[in-house]
C-alpha cells in the first residue's frame, strides 16, 4: 500500500523494479488495482524478480492497462501456464523484451509464448523444463519469430527432437 501511494506521486514513471519482494494476491490488488494503475500511464518497464507472482496477480498485472514493452519476471515460479495465459489478455502490452527464466513454464506456455501477438525481440526462458515431446510444435513456432533478435534457453533440457525444431 505505501508504494501503491508512492506510485501516485510519480506519474512520469517509466519503469519499475522490485526484487524479491512477496507481493501475495492482497499485495498485488493494491499495487496493480485500478487506482494504482491509472497514477503510472507512462510505465513501460517492470521488473518483479523473485516476487512470489501467482497468476491471480498476473490477472491484474494484465487489467492495468499500462502499455509494457519490457517485462522481466524471473524466479516467479508459481506463474506457470495460467499466469502465462493472464499475461497474453492484456490488451495494452507491446512486450518487446521478455524474461521468464525459472518460472516454472511448460510446452504449453511455451506455445502460447511463441503465439503471443507482442513485437517479441528478446526472450529468455532459462531454467524452464522444455523436454517433452510436446516442446517441439512449441519450438517451432518460436523460430518462426521474424522479430526475435536474442533468445536464452539456456538450462532448459532441450530433447534432441527439440533442439531439431527449434533450428529447422
Amino acid at each position: 500500500r505505501p508504494l501503491a501511494a508512492a506510485l501516485r506521486r510519480m506519474p512520469a514513471l517509466r519503469a519499475l523494479e522490485l526484487h524479491d519482494v512477496s507481493l501475495s494476491d492482497e499485495a498485488a490488488e493494491a499495487l496493480f488495482g485500478a487506482s494504482s494503475a491509472k497514477a503510472v500511464p507512462q510505465l513501460c518497464t517492470l521488473t518483479l524478480v523473485g516476487a512470489h507472482l501467482a497468476p491471480a496477480a498476473a490477472r491484474l498485472l494484465a487489467a492495468t492497462g499500462w502499455r509494457l514493452e519490457e517485462l522481466d519476471l524471473l524466479n516467479n515460479r508459481g506463474l506457470g501456464a495460467a499466469g502465462i495465459e493472464a499475461l497474453l489478455a492484456a490488451p495494452t502490452f507491446a512486450i518487446r523484451r521478455l524474461n521468464l527464466g525459472v518460472c516454472k513454464l511448460d510446452s504449453a506456455a511455451l506455445l502460447s509464448i511463441a503465439n503471443a501477438p507482442w513485437p517479441l525481440e528478446e526472450l529468455s526462458l532459462y531454467f524452464n523444463d522444455f523436454s517433452g515431446a510436446a516442446a517441439g510444435p512449441a519450438l517451432a513456432a518460436l523460430s518462426r519469430r521474424a522479430s526475435l533478435r536474442l533468445l536464452h534457453l539456456d538450462h532448459c533440457s532441450l530433447s534432441a527432437a527439440g533442439f531439431k525444431a527449434l533450428v529447422e
